[in-house]
């Protein structure tokens, strides 16, 4: 049956809104660690950022072009993966678990060609401070080991004059305990547990990064320097103090993964050891595992760290060998790895590494050294007792320096070669008013995210958080690689290069794939609308809010956005304060309907580009958030365009209106269809898992069938949408339409996109009836329907879907809840 729609009359061609003048392109990212300096709208990180260790380079190489950042097709990342998946309609299978056989290939993915090992490592990243025993000290420390614990294998041989050191078996669960018990006789016979005072300044900064105390509090970066290098007289000690244990059968509970153990770790909490506890990770190369597989379950400990302890700048991982006394030391950050070459520890001969790796398990033991792992310029590792603060500079509201507590984690973002996103709500303690602060590593080539939001403000644009404040705390390749080259050899991804050519690819790498630690102090906080406790009009109005700051953005502000997603629109019990009451007009028509309150904002510019519908058809950077990825980018048949972020809205209804998934679904659920192939195309406690867990030619096969071209199925993945959302349904409907009707026939059809040479001027695609059969231009939504007229029919869809609820609440008083949030 043939389904038409009330088209509304149009305004003649020259009174239709147009895309504001270019915009002159961003600049890209100085190529310097220093602080950036933004726009003059924008305060700038404090100035007395302390100088670094001496012979440590200054900045990165700076040889690439100063160009607009490109980078390679869209490819999934470990960060796609939800860390907390939504509860399924069975209650005896609780919140579903972010399988480690769906993470691990995608952190394949991005580590591959990420793995270098060095010459120096030990002497660079381990020995170079000075907590590092000299050869002689350890030599000293082989011979009390040698005395008091011979039972761990240490002894010396009065022919050779050295030290040997003989596991009892390379066994997962022997070797793993022996080698516990080694590190621990380190720990005792040096008596570096008589340190407390140092050490319980790392043990309360890895309990504050997770999710056991009060979190962190802030403070300037000298006062931070003093209470790791000499302790803080309020800090608590951690009664269960340091240790080396095995994790074969016990499980680690925090923000983490529980069903993944390493086979041992270092802790500051032996008791009751969580991933927020966490120093060290170590995998024992099991018999019949590759050695690549090796290093690939030792990144999977490395991202749960990551992930419980997000101001970890850097992680130490022991790969050891189960077919004799060798041993590898890797050093994980949000670039890659580094690692050391293999350890001999059989004995101190000429041919033999034992004092350097007692001397490794001395250093990885030191206050000092783990200080070195975490990121304190802008947070205070002080003990719980101690007020925590940070400065953020000079405000909007108040002339003078604020402080920020930070009270909970609210999004944390996986994978280890990535922006690794952690948002906090937090409080500005001089007028008690609730902000987002956001800590992202993000790309030193792509222009920052603060300067984004500048531009957007300076234009006008609505929707969007109020930007606070903005600081930079230093890259990668400066900071926590120290500014070294370590390319002795790349693993297995190439062969060996003479040294001038590993230093060259080595300086590539780092100028392509460098990042820089920033934070983001934002003055407006709301729950993602992906949130099971919204109702179904918060969530309809946050989508209203969300489309029309997205338009805004782009008509006004001559921005992309590029990565519409669940997370990405957030929804506010109270309307934006900062939309004027007189909606801003695009060339003479309003962007939203006059006296329409905004209960939502659109968030993370991280992606966003500024452009103009011309050259939105030469970007070939291609972003986004997986499951809400359009068609023709997850194809790399297209540049990102306005159209595609209007598809990832689509994605997005269809998801939250979906999930989670309610324990009395199934029984409203229709009988299966007899086809096999319907019957797995919306899996009942699952809809649309494929969309997080397969290819991306998958995924965009599997929307161009399910969603754009069988209506019948579409129609069966609105009926597994959630109770309450019946109104959904209807919206949904008429988006397929709005994206990829076929001349008004109620057909629906992917049309091939052009590569936007045959269009190049600004109006593109700016009239409705153009020839069909031609490709989609620039600046169309829909062959005849331009990127205005397609904005305008989706934002009559969610004004329709938001009076429909509105209604609905008036009629059934407190139907929702929260009464005084709807009226």
């Amino acid at each position: 049956m043939v389904r038409t729609r009330d088209r509304r009359a149009l305004p003649p061609l020259d009174e239709r809104p147009q895309l504001s003048d270019p915009t002159a392109p961003l600049t890209p990212r100085a190529k310097t660690s220093a602080i950036i300096v933004t726009s003059p709208q924008l305060p700038t990180a404090s100035q007395h950022t302390p100088p670094p260790p001496a012979g440590v380079v200054q900045s990165a190489p700076a040889t690439y072009p100063a160009t607009r950042y490109r980078s390679t097709p869209i490819k999934r990342k470990a960060c796609s993966i939800p860390l907390t998946l939504l509860p399924m309609r069975s209650a005896s299978t609780g919140k579903r678990r972010r399988l480690t056989s769906q993470v691990l290939p995608l952190l394949q993915d991005e580590l591959h060609g990420r793995w270098y090992s060095y010459g120096n490592f030990l002497a660079d990243f381990v020995h170079y401070g000075p907590w590092a025993l000299s050869d002689t000290q350890a030599i000293d420390l082989l011979a009390l080991l040698s005395q008091d614990s011979p039972n761990k294998g240490i002894t010396y041989d009065t022919i050779t004059d050295n030290y040997c050191c003989t596991p009892p078996g390379f066994a997962d669960r022997v070797f793993s305990a022996w080698f516990c018990d080694l590190g621990n006789a380190i720990l005792r016979v040096s008596q570096l547990n008589l340190e407390a005072c140092n050490n319980s300044t790392v043990a309360s900064a890895l309990a504050k990064a997770g999710d056991t105390l009060r979190l962190t509090a802030q403070c300037p970066s000298e006062h931070i320097q003093e209470n790791l290098t000499h302790g803080s007289p309020d800090t608590t000690p951690t009664p269960e103090g340091l240790s080396w244990i095995s994790c074969r059968n016990s499980t680690l509970r925090g923000l983490g993964n529980s069903q993944i153990r390493p086979d041992f770790v270092l802790t500051s909490n032996s008791v009751a050891p969580t991933w927020s506890t966490i120093l060290v990770v170590g995998e024992h190369h099991s018999v019949g595992k590759t050695e690549e597989a090796a290093k690939l379950q030792l990144a999977s400990y490395v991202e749960q760290v990551f992930i419980a302890q997000p101001f970890r700048m850097a992680i130490i991982g022991i790969l050891t060998s189960n077919s004799g006394t060798s041993l590898r030391l890797w050093r994980f950050d949000r670039a890659g790895a580094v690692g050391s070459l293999n350890l001999n520890y059989s004995s101190t001969a000429s041919s033999g590494s034992l004092a350097s790796v007692v001397q490794c398990l001395y250093s990885l033991t030191t206050s000092e050294l783990q200080a070195t792992w975490f990121h304190t310029r802008s947070v205070s590792w002080a003990g719980p007792k101690k007020p925590d603060w940070c400065t953020v500079g000079p405000t909007n509201e108040e002339d003078a320096t604020a402080e920020v507590l930070l009270n909970k984690r609210i999004f944390t973002a996986g994978g280890i070669v990535s922006r690794g996103t952690c948002v906090w709500e937090g409080t500005l303690q001089a007028t008690s008013r609730v902000v987002a602060v956001k800590y992202s590593w993000q790309s030193t080539k792509r222009t920052s995210e603060a300067e984004v939001y500048s531009v957007a403000y300076s234009k006008g644009v609505v929707g969007l958080p109020k930007l606070i404040s903005h600081d930079e705390y230093g890259d990668v390749h400066t900071l926590v690689r120290r500014g070294l080259t370590p390319c002795t050899l790349r693993d297995h991804d190439m062969p060996t290069l003479p040294e001038k050519s590993a230093i060259d690819a080595y300086t590539m790498f780092v100028t392509g794939s460098n990042r820089s630690f920033t934070r983001l102090v934002l003055g407006t906080i709301g729950k993602p609308i992906s949130d099971p406790s919204l109702s179904p009009l918060q969530i309809a109005r946050s989508l209203l809010a969300g489309v029309i700051a997205h338009a805004s953005l782009f008509f006004q502000g001559g921005i992309l956005h590029r990565d519409v997603s669940i997370n990405n629109i957030i929804a506010i019990t109270s309307p934006l304060a900062t939309v004027p009451g007189t909606p801003p007009t695009i060339d003479g028509e309003f962007l939203y309907t006059p006296g329409t309150d905004l209960y939502g904002c659109l968030i993370d510019l991280d992606y966003a580009v500024v452009v103009t519908e011309q050259d939105t058809s030469g970007i070939p950077e291609r972003t986004g958030t997986y499951p809400f990825i359009a068609i023709a980018i997850l194809r790399g048949k297209a540049p990102h365009r306005y159209r595609h972020d209007l598809e990832s809205f689509l994605y997005v209804l269809l998801w939250v209106a979906c999930y989670p998934v309610a324990s009395t679904q199934s029984s409203i659920l229709p009988a299966p269809p007899e086809d096999v192939h319907q019957q797995d195309c919306w899996p009942s406690n699952d809809p649309l898992k494929a969309w997080s867990c397969e290819s991306e030619a998958i995924v965009a096969s599997l929307k161009c069938a399910n969603i754009v071209s069988s209506e019948d199925i579409f129609e069966e993945l609105l009926e597994r949408f959630r109770p309450g959302f019946e109104r959904f349904k209807y919206a949904a409907r008429e988006m397929r339409l709005a994206l990829w009707e076929w001349q008004y026939t109620g057909k629906c059809m992917v049309e091939t996109e052009g590569t936007g040479t045959e269009e190049s001027t600004a109006r593109a695609g700016r009239r409705r009836g153009r020839n069909p059969g031609k490709a989609l231009g620039a600046g169309d939504v829909r062959i005849g329907v331009s990127n205005w007229e397609g904005f305008c029919d989706i934002r009559s869809i969610f004004e329709e879907l938001v009076h429909g609820l509105e209604r609905d609440v008036t009629v059934t008083s407190g139907q929702y809840g929260e009464h005084a949030f709807y009226k």
